[in-house]
């Protein structure tokens, strides 16, 4: 049998011997990855939704500070949520004082920045939650309003106990 040398077409068959499996590997990662950022994102929203009424709890917390990295392309909608969290961060740093009327004014406006980030969020992964109804489609038992009330309360009382102008003690 003569033997002739490699055509091109022997190159390309053997190139795409090695690099077949390279590139479904890197594919796959690709997409793995893509997976995992849309599965982030939508945990953000879903805790962030779950616990709107309860702002304070940690995991509420916890998601509000993982916006920025999350939600750090340069996409309009990415934009978006990090310009909604920037002026909630922004009216939350503000001292919240004045009389009751600006309190009530600042506690509503702080109401309105968060349903708009969180609105922001909600499209950004897939959902396009009107404002009203993110406003008012909370479940919130009575119970758990009262319970974090008197917990506030008991902190605050035992604050002003064992601070210098509280609790007194004489020890002879």
């Amino acid at each position: 049998m003569p033997s002739h040398p490699p055509t091109w077409f022997d190159w390309l068959t053997v190139l795409a011997i090695l690099l077949g499996p390279i590139l479904a590997l890197s594919a796959q990662r690709l997409l793995d990855g893509m997976r995992e950022t849309k599965k982030r994102r939508a945990d953000i929203y879903l805790t962030l939704m779950s616990l709107r009424a309860t702002p304070l709890h940690p995991d509420h917390v916890k998601s509000l500070n993982t916006l920025d990295t999350v939600f750090s392309g340069r996409g309009a909608k990415d934009q978006k949520v990090r310009g909604a969290w920037e002026t909630a961060l922004t009216h939350v740093n503000t001292k919240r004082q004045g009389t009751d009327e600006e309190k009530a004014a600042w506690d509503n406006r702080l109401v309105d920045l968060r349903v708009d980030l969180y609105q922001a969020v909600g499209q950004a992964v897939g959902y396009d939650h009107s404002v009203q109804y993110i406003k008012s489609h909370i479940y919130m038992p009575v119970f758990y309003g009262e319970a974090e009330l008197d917990q506030l309360k008991i902190r605050a009382t035992l604050a002003k106990v064992l601070t210098d102008d509280g609790l007194k003690v004489l020890v002879k």
